[in-house]
């Protein structure tokens, strides 16, 4: 028999690894907030999620403005929406021209925010962007939302190796002035080096 080359064995042991590599959606959802009845509850400025369903993996959600989470069918009277989302605004001047960052710690390989408003006032486009760890852009989406437009809600995809930070922005008259229903991403386990899966739209 012919003896396997070194390289030969490891390239079998990868794939062997890849195959048998575990998988998981890792969502920051928001709703571990307790808002007591209430339509919103006014939080910190960074709200701090860690080792996101096991993933090993901590995410940072920074405000420029006022962080608040709403219930979403009290806040819009919506039928269509149940459960939480975030805005982040300043309630005087009901703008954020900065937007809202997101760092992901270790970096993740690709990021999917579902975001969206209540058929108010035209917030095109709501866009990410995201940055590898020194801060170039390596990966954009954006999406239109004219007034008038409301759920289902816009679907964002950054998809890149090493995704440390996305800013997320709306924009119009009333920049980000939309809310943030979940926060997906699909990340390398810092522990075993395994893949795991990719997230995919979660409506609730």
């Amino acid at each position: 028999m012919k003896r396997m080359s070194y390289r030969a064995v490891t390239m079998v042991l990868l794939f062997v690894a890849a195959a048998g590599a575990a998988s998981a959606q890792c969502v920051v959802d928001f709703e571990s907030f307790d808002l007591m009845g209430a339509e919103y509850l006014d939080t910190t400025e960074t709200l701090v999620f860690n080792d996101v369903d096991g993933s090993g993996v901590t995410v940072m959600v920074t405000g420029n403005d006022d962080i608040r989470i709403y219930d979403l069918y009290l806040f819009g009277q919506d039928p269509s929406t149940t459960g939480q989302g975030m805005i982040d605004m300043n309630w005087v001047d009901y703008s954020n021209p900065a937007g809202t960052d997101i760092f992901f710690i270790p970096p993740v390989d690709s990021v999917y925010v579902v975001a969206g408003d209540f058929e108010g006032d035209d917030d095109s486009p709501i866009a990410i962007t995201a940055y590898d760890s020194g801060d170039n852009v390596i990966a954009t989406d954006s999406t239109p939302w004219g007034s008038g437009v409301g759920p289902p809600f816009a679907e964002l995809h950054a998809n890149a190796i090493g995704i440390a930070r996305v800013h997320y922005l709306s924009g119009g008259s009333y920049m980000n002035s939309t809310f943030i229903d979940l926060i997906g991403f699909a990340a390398t386990s810092p522990v075993d080096g395994t893949t795991w899966g990719r997230v995919k739209a979660q409506y609730r």
